[in-house]
């Protein structure tokens, strides 16, 4: 595969990079606002000249899917998807709790990844690298309380926690897992994306049909939990 260029806005920390052949040439880190929508795409654009190349150059695409923000994750498939419609591209999308564990990738122990869902709820998921390029999931992308984490990892030991939520709910999380550890890492995670994106692809795990490109929403958007009730 050429060129990859992975995507993420799931959250405030969004971020484009590209890369090729097992090299990042570019990530673009930036904090994403109310103007995302509208400044989206001239940051491809600004990415993609900065190495030489163009969006038509590049032939393979990663993107987060969430859990996250629901804008950004709604605005970050649906550019992605104008971008593509002319001429479409592979695309694998990436559950971004999986782009969080990967930057742990060289750890040995259960790692959590934690996104703060506010209302003392977090996104969570465990995952362990065994040798193997992509992480095996041990626990599915959820939604819970914190207050239910420590019943939802009964058994498990030798955990490493990482993402946001961590530091959110140190006080809690020190009540539940004595001496808890949590190992952070930056928030942007387009590089991670790019290279999660190259293993699903070499797996025929992408997919070429835009209409198979869906969010990962584990919690509906509050105005259609409005409408619901």
């Amino acid at each position: 595969m050429s060129l990859v260029l992975g995507m993420d806005t799931t959250s405030r920390h969004a971020s484009i990079a590209l890369l090729r052949d097992d090299q990042i040439l570019i990530e673009y880190n930036f904090v994403a606002r109310d103007e995302l929508s509208a400044t989206l795409i001239p940051a491809i654009s600004f990415v993609c000249r900065s190495v030489g190349v163009g969006v038509d150059d590049v032939d393979l695409f990663g993107v987060g899917i969430g859990p996250g923000l629901f804008t950004g994750v709604r605005i970050g498939l649906t550019t992605l998807k104008g971008l593509l419609f002319p001429s479409p591209r592979p695309v694998v999308p990436v559950v971004t709790l999986e782009a969080l564990a990967w930057k742990l990738r060289n750890s040995r122990r259960l790692l959590v990844p934690l996104i703060d869902a506010r209302r003392r709820e977090v996104y969570m998921a465990a995952y362990r690298f065994d040798g193997e390029k992509l992480p095996r999931e041990i626990i599915s992308p959820r939604l819970i309380g914190i207050d239910d984490l420590a019943d939802v990892l009964a058994g498990q030991d030798d955990i490493r926690f990482t993402g946001d939520a961590p530091s959110v709910y140190r006080r809690e999380l020190g009540a539940m897992f004595p001496g808890f550890f949590s190992r952070g890492r930056s928030a942007f995670l387009a590089s991670e994306i790019c290279r999660i994106a190259v293993v699903r692809h070499e797996r025929n795990e992408s997919i070429s049909s835009l209409d198979e490109l869906s969010p990962l929403y584990l919690r509906l958007p509050d105005a259609e939990a409005a409408q619901r009730e």
